[in-house]
């Protein structure tokens, strides 16, 4: 599966929803408020886009996500405590987007 897209209305993107999956792409609906330890291990993920209305973002999110290049996220910049949850590629892959 290259694209999973995130049901409306889900709220919380529990622990190791995404773990070790081989996706491309994830997309995450603006009624998701908090993002747990989703997305380890998910090493072909290169792109995730983050919308405004998530508060909080586990500190390990995105470990082992060798291959994810751009976390953007849809909000002012340091809104969200951690960044860069974890990622492989560091800081240099949160783009911060008002």
């Amino acid at each position: 599966m290259e694209t999973f897209e995130i049901p409306n209305g889900v709220i919380e993107l529990g622990e190791l929803l995404f773990h070790n999956r081989n996706v491309k792409e994830i997309k995450i609906p603006t009624s998701v408020k908090k993002i747990g330890n989703s997305f380890n291990y998910c090493t072909n993920l290169t792109k995730i886009v983050i919308p405004s209305n998530v508060e909080e973002i586990n500190s390990n999110c995105f470990s082992f996500c060798g291959n994810l290049t751009e976390i953007i996220i849809q909000k002012p910049k340091n809104s969200i405590q951690g960044e860069p949850w974890g990622c492989p590629q560091g800081i240099r892959s949160v783009i911060w987007q008002e």
